[in-house]
């Protein structure tokens, strides 16, 4: 069978008469088509024809239930771009949490090999340091400095 082109076209939110047994009306939460393929494909043989004929959208809303269907939809609206915005800002938040571990460890480790360079540079300039005296005076001729200061 077939679904109508009324109930297919219907939007999320339509308020539909039978989407259920044994409800008399509800709200569309998905695509209509969703549910006309389920009962197809799950339901007794002897109850799918009289559940098709009658899962259909209300095609006159009664006018004081206008305001608060309308005030539905466009908060049901925000809610579903709200829940997508939030799966994205989690997903987002993972891989910027996942990025902040590894560059944590990575600047760990850069810190340690700078820390031991750095130790291991000082320690080659204390190890060199009357080669280095020796090259000062060579470069550096008529130099005031004695060992401590440039102003003796």
């Amino acid at each position: 069978m077939k679904i109508p082109e009324n109930l297919k076209n219907a939007p999320i939110g339509t308020l539909c008469w039978h989407i259920h047994h044994d409800t008399l009306y509800e709200l569309l939460e998905e695509p209509a088509e969703n549910r006309w393929y389920y009962i197809l494909a799950n339901k007794p043989q002897g109850e799918i024809e009289t559940r098709l004929k009658l899962f259909r959208p209300m095609t006159s809303m009664p006018s004081v239930l206008s305001k608060a269907h309308s005030d539905y939809c466009k908060a049901h609206s925000d809610y579903c771009e709200a829940c997508s915005d939030y799966g994205k800002a989690c997903s987002d938040y993972g891989k910027a949490h996942s990025n902040y571990g590894k560059a944590y460890s990575d600047y760990g480790k850069a810190c340690s090999n700078y820390g031991k360079a750095r130790s291991d540079w000082n320690n080659a300039l204390e190890d060199n340091r009357k080669e280095l005296e020796t090259l000062h005076k060579i470069e550096c001729p008529n130099c005031p400095w004695n060992g401590k200061t440039i102003f003796p």
